[in-house]
């Protein structure tokens, strides 16, 4: 996410300074279109008066807003060798079957009791 974000953020800079060269641009279009030398002259003098703060680029302005936090999820109540597990697979026999079927299992998402190593 960072990385993007720099990299967005420099795209966003690059944007707002195309965005205020065109509008300079469009603003010397009009002294082109004007009908007289006064006109012409007027025009000019505007678009040489524009400033970057004159120019609103809050169009290109890009809320990142926070980056969430990780949502815990549920616990799974079909891990392996859990009690529903075992009950529905190992309906009948020993439960401890299930632990000796599973060479090495970790589930992260298990009840601490429910992981094993073997």
């Amino acid at each position: 996410y960072n990385k993007d974000r720099r990299w967005i953020g420099r795209q966003e800079n690059e944007m707002k300074t195309e965005w205020r060269a065109l509008h300079r641009i469009q603003c010397f279009l009009l002294v082109l279109d004007a009908k007289d030398d006064a006109e012409n002259k007027k025009q000019l003098d505007i678009c040489i008066k524009i400033k970057r703060k004159d120019i609103d680029t809050s169009p290109l302005k890009i809320d990142y807003l926070k980056i969430p936090k990780k949502p815990k999820c549920p616990q799974d109540p079909w891990c392996p060798c859990s009690s529903a597990y075992m009950n529905w697979y190992y309906k009948k026999g020993h439960k401890n079957r299930c632990w000796s079927n599973i060479k090495t299992y970790s589930c992260p998402g298990c009840p601490k009791g429910n992981r094993r190593r073997r």
